[in-house]
Parts: C-alpha cells; sequence; structure tokens
C-alpha cells in the first residue's frame, strides 16, 4: 500500500477515542468558567483522587477507561467542590429526575 492511499484513509484519534476522560475533562472546564480561573495538572490530580474516594462508594475504577455516567460524575463532582471550591460553587441541579421542555430549560438558564 502506497504512503498516499494509508494517510487518505488515516483519521487521527483525539481525547475519547482510548479513554473515558470526558467526564473529567467536563468538571475542570465547567469550574473553569464559573470560578473564572484556569485549571491546571494539579486540579487534575485532585480530581482524580476524588474520582478514587467516590469510586470505593460508589462506581469502580475502570470509568477512566470506560468513560462516567452521570451518577459518578456528580459524586466526583460533590466532592471536588466540596474540597476545593465550596465558597464559590453552589451545585444545582434543576433537571436530575424531570426532562424539561426546551422552555423551561432555556428559562432556567436565563435564572442563572
Amino acid at each position: 500500500m502506497q504512503y498516499h492511499d494509508i494517510m487518505q484513509k488515516f483519521i487521527p484519534r483525539q481525547q475519547g477515542d482510548f479513554d473515558g476522560a470526558c467526564g473529567y475533562y467536563s468538571i475542570l472546564n465547567a469550574l473553569s468558567l464559573v470560578t473564572h480561573r484556569s485549571m491546571c495538572d494539579q486540579d487534575f490530580k485532585h480530581l482524580v483522587l476524588c474520582h478514587k474516594r467516590a469510586s470505593k462508594q460508589h462506581g469502580a475504577p475502570w470509568d477512566l477507561l470506560t468513560g462516567m455516567y452521570r451518577d459518578e460524575l456528580n459524586h466526583v463532582l460533590s466532592q471536588y467542590v466540596a474540597q476545593h471550591v465550596p465558597e464559590v460553587v453552589q451545585i444545582q441541579r434543576p433537571f436530575w429526575s424531570k426532562k424539561p421542555t426546551l422552555e423551561q430549560y432555556w428559562d432556567t438558564l436565563q435564572l442563572h
């Protein structure tokens, strides 16, 4: 096979192709927006430690490879916020148990 043929079929890999770390990134990106500060390696390490603690009670340590569902994300986020930014961040989940209409969703976003 020619190099040109290989490159035409080549699809570059990106974050998430080989791991389930998107939950970590979603938490750190959201907290970065809310706290107005850039997250760093140390924040990522603290988040992983929170996940490790939460996993003992609520999930498997393989979540880093397979991804986290919302219950696991909730436990990791809650633990991280309680330890690192409790005075800045208040966690609210207005649609945790009910599916809103599009109008309810936008109205709630505008209130926050």
